[in-house]
């Protein structure tokens, strides 16, 4: 191969990474840009936990609860994010329906090391950073973060010590809890979604045993359960 030629492999291969680096930031921008954040204020919606650990949203008073299972890596339950969110804003803001969120890691260490993150947020700085770090924990999984560049992350946005979160995720076990339940309900991928009647038993939407329920039918459940 004689030296022109050479410059040309060199020139092309370092324009198609220039390209794949620009691919890949755009990509990140737009998997960001589908996270979705609920235009609500967390404080003003009451909070409370189960008696196994799970964190709730919303009137303790209200006859109905939808509980998702998810996994922050999962594609489909970070799209799904933008339903729950319509759920946050439109019946749990009204006290119609308690929304309860359990992670449901099954896509490997990384998925674990969310879940972890996400109960040690809460238990460090109570409920409210719990929901904030819900949606965080969504974008730097979307932006395919490593779990200790999501706990940096995350400890700076929440103004946590850094240190004290990666002490508590080697003690965290709520999602072990989390997937006990699961399966018991016959969740079998994520999303999935359950429903509870005045804090009695997980009962399924139809007979799926996974995908997220539209908005629509979720709603509908709700004004049935209040009427």
């Amino acid at each position: 191969m004689n030296k022109e030629k050479q410059k040309q492999y060199i020139l092309f291969g370092g324009v198609a990474a220039v390209m794949v680096a620009a691919l890949a930031i755009a990509i990140s921008l737009l998997n960001t840009g589908n996270i979705s954040r609920a235009n609500v204020d967390y404080s003003e919606l009451g909070f409370s936990r189960t008696d196994d650990g799970a964190f709730v949203l919303g009137n303790p008073d209200a006859p109905i609860t939808i509980v998702e299972f998810a996994d922050f890596q999962c594609p489909y339950c970070q799209e799904y994010k933008s339903t729950m969110d319509r759920v946050v804003e439109e019946l749990v803001a009204e006290g119609l329906v308690q929304y309860e969120f359990r992670v449901f890691p099954v896509l490997g260490q990384a998925s674990t090391y969310y879940a972890q993150l996400l109960e040690c947020t809460g238990e460090m700085i109570g409920d409210e950073g719990f929901w904030l770090a819900h949606t965080e924990l969504f974008v730097h999984a979307s932006q395919r973060r490593s779990g200790d560049q999501a706990a940096r992350a995350l400890a700076e946005e929440l103004n946590i010590s850094y240190a004290s979160l990666l002490e508590c995720t080697g003690e965290a076990q709520q999602y072990q809890t989390n997937l006990s339940l699961g399966r018991s309900a016959q969740v079998q991928g994520t999303p999935a979604v359950r429903i509870r009647y005045n804090g009695g038993e997980l009962m399924p939407v139809r007979d799926l045993t996974r995908a997220g329920i539209p908005f629509e039918e979720l709603r509908q459940l709700v004004m049935d359960a209040n009427s």
